[in-house]
Protein backbone atom coordinates (compact mmCIF):
# COMPACT_ATOMS: atom_id res chain seq x y z
CA UNK A 1 0.00 0.00 0.00
CA UNK A 2 1.30 3.37 -0.70
CA UNK A 3 2.02 5.93 1.70
CA UNK A 4 -0.49 8.64 1.86
CA UNK A 5 0.52 12.18 0.33
CA UNK A 6 2.55 14.53 2.92
CA UNK A 7 -0.20 17.30 4.65
CA UNK A 8 2.58 19.79 3.54
CA UNK A 9 5.94 20.91 2.26
CA UNK A 10 8.59 22.74 1.83
CA UNK A 11 7.47 24.21 -1.15
CA UNK A 12 4.96 27.13 -0.54
CA UNK A 13 3.55 26.53 -4.09
CA UNK A 14 2.92 22.74 -2.98
CA UNK A 15 1.39 23.96 0.62
CA UNK A 16 -1.06 26.32 -1.42
CA UNK A 17 -1.92 23.42 -4.06
CA UNK A 18 -2.84 21.05 -0.76
CA UNK A 19 -5.07 23.46 1.10
CA UNK A 20 -6.86 24.74 -2.69
CA UNK A 21 -7.46 20.44 -3.20
CA UNK A 22 -8.89 20.18 0.50
CA UNK A 23 -11.22 23.31 0.96
CA UNK A 24 -12.07 22.09 -2.95
CA UNK A 25 -13.09 18.60 -1.14
CA UNK A 26 -14.52 19.58 1.71
CA UNK A 27 -16.81 21.79 0.42
CA UNK A 28 -18.03 19.64 -2.12
CA UNK A 29 -19.06 17.31 0.79
CA UNK A 30 -20.94 19.72 2.39
CA UNK A 31 -22.82 20.89 -0.24
CA UNK A 32 -23.59 17.29 -1.01
CA UNK A 33 -24.39 16.48 2.59
CA UNK A 34 -26.59 19.30 2.09
CA UNK A 35 -28.06 19.90 -0.71
CA UNK A 36 -28.86 16.23 -1.32
CA UNK A 37 -29.21 14.71 1.61
CA UNK A 38 -30.44 17.67 4.09
CA UNK A 39 -28.30 16.16 6.70
CA UNK A 40 -28.62 18.98 8.96
CA UNK A 41 -25.21 19.11 10.58
CA UNK A 42 -23.76 19.01 7.01
CA UNK A 43 -25.60 22.13 6.37
CA UNK A 44 -24.26 23.34 9.53
CA UNK A 45 -20.82 22.90 8.15
CA UNK A 46 -21.56 24.31 4.83
CA UNK A 47 -22.66 27.62 6.87
CA UNK A 48 -19.47 27.53 9.06
CA UNK A 49 -17.59 27.10 5.21
CA UNK A 50 -19.03 30.33 3.85
CA UNK A 51 -18.41 32.48 7.15
CA UNK A 52 -15.28 31.33 7.94
CA UNK A 53 -13.43 30.38 5.04
CA UNK A 54 -14.85 32.33 2.36
CA UNK A 55 -15.73 35.19 4.52
CA UNK A 56 -19.12 35.29 2.91
CA UNK A 57 -21.40 36.07 5.82
CA UNK A 58 -24.72 36.92 3.83
CA UNK A 59 -24.62 33.13 2.48
CA UNK A 60 -23.62 31.59 5.89
CA UNK A 61 -27.03 33.48 7.34
CA UNK A 62 -29.03 32.31 4.69
CA UNK A 63 -27.90 28.52 5.60
CA UNK A 64 -28.11 29.27 9.14
CA UNK A 65 -31.70 30.37 9.06
CA UNK A 66 -33.00 27.81 6.80
CA UNK A 67 -31.24 24.84 9.32
CA UNK A 68 -32.39 26.74 12.32
CA UNK A 69 -36.25 26.88 10.99
CA UNK A 70 -36.61 24.43 8.61
CA UNK A 71 -34.46 21.27 10.62
CA UNK A 72 -34.86 22.66 13.92
CA UNK A 73 -30.72 22.23 14.28
CA UNK A 74 -29.71 24.85 17.78
CA UNK A 75 -26.13 25.36 16.86
CA UNK A 76 -27.32 27.05 13.23
CA UNK A 77 -30.19 29.01 15.71
CA UNK A 78 -27.40 30.41 18.05
CA UNK A 79 -24.79 31.18 14.99
CA UNK A 80 -27.50 32.80 13.13
CA UNK A 81 -28.49 34.86 16.46
CA UNK A 82 -25.12 35.59 17.11
CA UNK A 83 -24.23 36.99 13.64
CA UNK A 84 -28.10 39.10 14.22
CA UNK A 85 -26.02 40.80 17.26
CA UNK A 86 -22.69 41.35 14.97
CA UNK A 87 -24.07 42.72 12.11
CA UNK A 88 -24.82 46.12 11.04
CA UNK A 89 -28.98 46.93 11.33
CA UNK A 90 -30.58 45.99 8.34
CA UNK A 91 -33.06 43.72 6.94
CA UNK A 92 -32.80 40.22 7.95
CA UNK A 93 -31.09 37.98 5.88
CA UNK A 94 -33.29 36.05 3.13
CA UNK A 95 -33.43 31.89 3.85
CA UNK A 96 -31.46 29.85 1.21
CA UNK A 97 -33.03 27.20 -0.54
CA UNK A 98 -30.84 23.92 0.86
Amino acid sequence: MAAPAPLSSDDPDINEKLREEYFTEKLMTFENGCDELKDPTACFSLAEFHQLVNKDNEKAAGIYRTNCEERKHGNSCFNLSVMYRELPPGPAPEATVV
